[in-house]
Formats: structure tokens, sequence, C-alpha cells
């Protein structure tokens, strides 16, 4: 009894001893956006029969192309301006 005791508690200690090396706040810090993306994909598709059909997916693609093409074009006159800003000529852009 005292080795199954032992082997128990050495398990025990080895999980408790992986629990300990992992470092939560950076798994959120990197993977947080994506977790919390994925848990709201499955709770939507849960609570609406209609969430994963393809009717609805190509709507929700077709939106977020336009919302991606947006970001990209801000993200590039946001490059321009920092590298006319860094050659010595500062151009004024209109925000």
């Amino acid at each position: 009894m005292s080795i199954e005791t032992a082997t128990k508690s050495e398990k025990q200690g080895a999980k408790a001893s992986l629990l300990s090396n992992v470092n939560f706040a950076q798994i959120y810090r990197k993977y947080g956006t994506v977790l919390i993306f994925i848990g709201i994909c499955i709770l939507a598709s849960l609570l609406s029969p209609t969430f994963l059909t393809e009717a609805n997916l190509t709507n929700v693609l077709r939106q977020v192309v336009v919302v991606s093409l947006l970001a990209c074009g801000v993200t590039f006159t946001s490059s321009l301006a920092i590298s006319t800003c860094r050659s010595g000529r500062c151009w004024r852009f209109a925000v």
C-alpha cells in the first residue's frame, strides 16, 4: 500500500511541477487573441444553428475583406508618412 501511495504522490508531484512551469500570462499574451476568437466561434456555433452554414461564413468573409483592405491602406499610409519624416523631408499628410 505504501508503494501505491508513493507512486500516486509522485504522479501528483509531477503534474504539479508541469503546471508550475507553465506561465499562463505569457501564453495569454502570445495566443490570447486566437483563443478568444476560437471561444467566440464555439459559443456562436452553439447558440445559433445557422452560424456554421456556407451562406453565413461567406457573408462574414465578405465583411472581413472590406475591413482588412482598409486596415492595409491605413498601415501603408502610416508607414509612408513615417518613412518620409525620417528621411528629413516631413510632408504634411491630411489625417
